[in-house]
Parts: structure tokens; C-alpha cells; sequence
């Protein structure tokens, strides 16, 4: 292949780590981004070569908010309080703002149902839904959530995200979770695009039309799953789950893994 002019590529393996790098997380992006059966059924081909510059731009740079988070921790500078979504005062987002970070549509189109499986109860009304976020006490511009694992009941993944209201041309200054995929810059995990979506296309609104305990809106859940389960494989948390099958005998666990908890 390298004689004609190929460089031959393969998605990296985790080797029993519980996270890529986030060099590997990018060169993995990069290798599994064109895929022909979804680019052509979703109907995104048309501008490759674009994309194609964006994401080598992206290929070399770190993740700049994972260590800012990792130095916050180690000065125990982070108290992070729960409120619901829509209080987060978060920068208007469009859908082409987030396609032009995740370099794609079908992460978008997996969002909403994605934040329907993370709703509860609202502390302040039993009859409302609501969807949990944390920011920081003393710090503005970060946000995260919490997103339960999509094969294990006892995984979850913290997603954080740096943001700038006063920024109007760069609103998301970058991102992070602790998913196996989620230090790449090149794109982000599924759970960061949901929260983007959330907070910035949805603004926080939990309406009829996101209650997934309404019939028609539990039969799209459904639809939504058989949509994506198979093609959606790239940017899940779990994507390689068959890789680190050994965790599950050894009686560790991933929970809560980094960037400090709840006070």
C-alpha cells in the first residue's frame, strides 16, 4: 500500500489502560472517520477534503483542559455543586457550531436520546425531569456531567467542558472525559457532544418533547437505538470494551475515575 501512495493505519488498543493518550485518541479518530457505509447514508461526503484539513490541524495538539484539571486537583481547588441544566449559563450553541467540533452529524443525531437515559427526578419537583450538571464554586467557564457507562452498571464517565460567554467567535475552549476516547481534540466523545447539544442547542430545557416517559417519545428512544447501535461504534465510551475485558475479573472499577468529586 505504501507504494502507491498509502499510509496504512489501524485504531489504537488500550493494552489494558482504561484510557487513550490523548495522541492516541487522535490518530484513532482520524483512522476511523471515514467510514462509507455511515458517511454515505447520512449523506456528509460532500465536503471531506475540509474536514479532513481540520482534523490534521487538531492531530498534534494536547488536551489543554484535562491537565488544567489535573493541576486544579492536586491544588483540592475544585468544589463542585450540582444544579440542573438549565441554570447553567452556558454559550448559545447551533448544531453546525457542534458538527464543526465532532466533525460529523450522527453524534448529534444520537444526543438528545442519549440525554433522555440520563434524566432524573428533579430534588426541587418529583413531577419534573431534570438533567444534573456541576460547576466549580470560584470558577467560571467549566461545567461537567456525568454519563452511566452503556455496558456496565458500574462505570461512569465525568465529561467536562471549558467555555467563554464572552467569547462570541470561540465560545467552547476545549474539553475532556474519562472515557476511553474522551482526551482527543480531533472531535469528542458521544458524551461531550450530548452535553454540548443540551446546553447549547437545548439550553438546559427538559420540554414534552425530551420526556422520555411519554409513549411516542419512548417508541423514538427505541427507534433511535436500532439506528445507531450498530454504526454508532467510533466515539461510544465503551468502544474498547474488547480490549480490556480482564478489569471486569480483576474487581477494579472505573467509577469516578478523575477531576475531583462532589463536595
Amino acid at each position: 500500500m505504501k507504494t502507491l501512495g498509502f499510509i496504512p493505519a489501524m485504531p489504537e488498543f488500550l493494552n489494558g489502560k482504561k484510557q487513550l493518550s490523548t495522541e492516541e485518541a487522535n490518530k484513532t479518530r482520524c483512522v476511523t472517520k471515514t467510514r462509507w457505509v455511515i458517511e454515505s447514508a447520512t449523506l456528509n461526503i460532500d465536503d471531506g477534503e475540509n474536514i479532513a484539513i481540520k482534523m490534521l490541524e487538531q492531530l498534534t495538539k494536547e488536551n489543554v483542559l484535562d491537565k488544567r484539571l489535573n493541576e486544579l486537583e492536586k491544588q483540592k481547588a475544585l468544589k463542585w455543586k450540582k444544579h440542573g441544566g438549565i441554570f447553567c449559563l452556558f454559550p448559545s450553541l447551533t448544531s453546525n457550531d457542534i458538527e464543526n467540533i465532532t466533525f460529523g452529524s450522527y453524534q448529534i443525531h444520537r444526543a438528545k436520546s442519549y440525554i433522555q437515559e440520563h434524566l432524573k427526578t428533579s430534588y426541587y419537583n418529583p413531577d419534573e425531569l431534570t438533567f444534573e450538571v456541576e460547576s466549580p464554586e470560584d470558577f467560571d467557564g467549566l461545567v461537567r456531567a456525568r454519563f452511566q457507562s452503556a455496558h456496565s452498571n458500574s462505570k461512569s464517565y465525568i465529561s467536562t467542558i471549558q467555555f467563554d460567554t464572552n467569547n462570541t467567535n470561540e465560545p467552547i475552549q476545549g474539553w475532556c472525559c474519562t472515557c476511553t476516547v474522551g482526551l482527543r481534540v480531533v472531535g469528542c466523545c458521544s458524551h461531550i457532544c450530548a452535553l454540548l447539544w443540551h446546553l447549547g442547542v437545548n439550553r438546559g430545557i427538559i420540554t414534552n418533547a425530551t420526556n422520555p416517559l411519554l409513549v411516542s417519545n419512548f417508541m423514538n428512544l427505541i427507534e433511535d437505538s436500532m439506528a445507531f447501535s450498530d454504526i454508532d461504534n467510533d466515539s461510544d465510551d465503551d468502544n474498547n470494551i474488547k480490549y480490556s475485558l480482564t478489569d471486569n475479573f480483576t474487581g477494579t472499577s472505573d467509577d469516578e475515575q478523575t477531576h475531583s468529586e462532589t463536595e
